[in-house]
């Protein structure tokens, strides 16, 4: 159940290659005319690289702005290709090392571009998604947030160096920085997704009423649904960590049943109706949990 999903339009339809190359041709076309004939030739060259990338042809793309580079490293279009080619390698072709080189090389002849926040803020992707280095992600993202086009983006920003101090499990820090982001807009979808990593961190370190205090507010004045949802099954736990069953029935009653959380909801409303007539310590189930296996191991206390 992550707790956000970046989706295409529903019904968006994707553009008729052919249609693109006329479009990018007849652009083309209309660039060149009236240059010199290098400033043409070298016109050419990016124009037919933008082609490429434009409909889905990376590998052509990758040759044909490095060769516009080698060709042009002070051209016109050179912060363009650098870009360009960057993206190709992280976004398209997945090839970590090649972006990482690629991005840096841009940040380091290009740090006032109208592009080095989109760069540095996929550098700080790449170092956590793909390397797993949370530190030297860290560490660039600190430099993006000083930058950041608008304050939704310095909210982003923020959110990410939070869990990578989660990451990291340096929760004193961590959940600092998910506090920023709650002072600085407390009712919005991104503070609702702080209050669950700090619910998390609170619930490894066992700390119940602290995480119950930061799921409620979730409960109570939810932006998303998805938050809601997730906050609610939490709450259930903690409360049955607290042993206090009649609040964990209750919570997880308000739980609208979906199909594929029914047998659980019945499994879970029989579990906590035994032990409130046992009143015996309870066993977390952690399968429906979104927490990420490290922390579910951390929560346990297993090594």
């Amino acid at each position: 159940m992550p707790l956000r999903t970046h989706r295409a339009c529903a019904g968006k339809r994707s553009a008729n290659p052919a249609i693109l190359r006329i479009t990018a041709t007849l652009s083309l076309f209309f660039l060149l005319a009236g240059m010199p004939a290098c400033t043409k030739r070298e016109a050419h060259l990016f124009g037919r690289a933008e082609e490429a990338q434009r409909v889905g042809s990376y590998p052509e793309a990758v040759q044909l702005y490095n060769s516009y580079l080698q060709k042009y490293p002070n051209g016109q279009f050179s912060e363009k290709s650098l870009y360009n080619l960057g993206n190709i390698y992280y976004l398209n072709l997945r090839e970590s090392n090649k972006a990482r080189e690629t991005y840096q090389k841009f940040l380091d002849r290009y740090p006032t571009s109208q592009y080095a926040f989109n760069v540095g803020e996929r550098m700080g992707q790449l170092y956590e998604r793909d390397l797993e280095d949370y530190a030297k992600a860290i560490e660039i993202l600190e430099q993006v947030s000083l930058r950041t086009p608008s304050h939704q983006d310095w909210r982003r920003v923020r959110y990410e160096v939070a869990q990578d101090y989660f990451r990291l499990d340096q929760f004193d820090q961590a959940i600092v920085e998910f506090n920023k982001i709650i002072q600085d807009q407390p009712d919005d979808q991104r503070s609702d997704e702080a209050r669950i990593e700090l619910a998390a961190i609170y619930e490894i370190r066992q700390q119940w009423r602290e995480a119950i205090a930061q799921l409620q507010q979730v409960i109570d004045r939810s932006h998303c649904d998805q938050c809601l949802r997730h906050a609610q099954f939490e709450i259930v736990d903690c409360y049955g960590s607290l042993k206090r069953y009649d609040q964990a029935i209750a919570a997880l009653k308000q739980i609208p049943d979906a199909p594929a959380d029914h047998a659980y909801l019945v499994r879970r409303l029989n579990e906590l109706e035994e032990m409130k007539s046992e009143r015996r310590p309870r066993e977390v189930d952690w399968s429906h949990r979104t927490l990420s296996s490290r922390k579910r191991k951390a929560a346990k206390g297993a090594p």
